[in-house]
């Protein structure tokens, strides 16, 4: 019995030191997120997280840069879970005092009907057209996401040529 020990007492340390370099070893989830992470950065669409939500984890935004330099104000609509008067469209809730020019909030409410509910917010800022995305797996896949966003950047490029507004667009380099 007395040779037993050492063993144990060796296999307890190996465990001790091996225990946490596994906690630091990513999981099926986030080897998932990755993977469609990369994919999308290949696709040319950024990803940043918000962490400005009241949830303890972050949110991804998955953006594309427009196709053409516009120059707005940063404005951002998120997805609420009840419907009220004072809310954009129903649901949606502007995060800030600043708003889209006005020739795009007809093409916004468009674009927002079409949504898919794993899409929980919308922003708009001078580099590019964000979508806040939950990641699900099995809903919203990443082609469509970029569908999306293509299209709705054409929905809101195109309002502003045809009202002409005070929106300036500069060729990119």
């Amino acid at each position: 019995m007395d040779l037993w020990w050492p063993f144990l007492f060796i296999a307890g340390a190996v465990a001790l030191m091996l225990a946490p370099i596994m906690t630091l070893q990513p999981n099926k989830r986030q080897e998932e997120l990755i993977v469609l992470r990369q994919a999308a950065s290949q696709l040319g669409i950024r990803i940043h997280l918000d962490n400005s939500n009241r949830k303890k984890t972050a949110i991804a935004i998955y953006s594309l840069a427009w196709p053409t330099a516009v120059k707005i104000n940063h404005w951002c609509l998120k997805r609420q879970d009840f419907a009220h008067d004072l809310h954009f469209l129903g649901c949606w809730h502007w995060n800030s005092d600043k708003r889209p020019p006005e020739a795009w909030l007809l093409p916004l409410k468009e674009i927002l009907k079409t949504l898919p509910p794993d899409i929980i917010g919308i922003e708009g800022a001078i580099e590019s057209l964000g979508f806040f995305w939950l990641e699900k797996k099995y809903q919203t896949t990443l082609a469509t996401i970029e569908m999306l966003l293509k299209q709705s950047q054409e929905k809101l490029l195109k309002s502003t040529v045809s009202s002409a507004t005070h929106i300036k667009f500069e060729p990119k380099n």
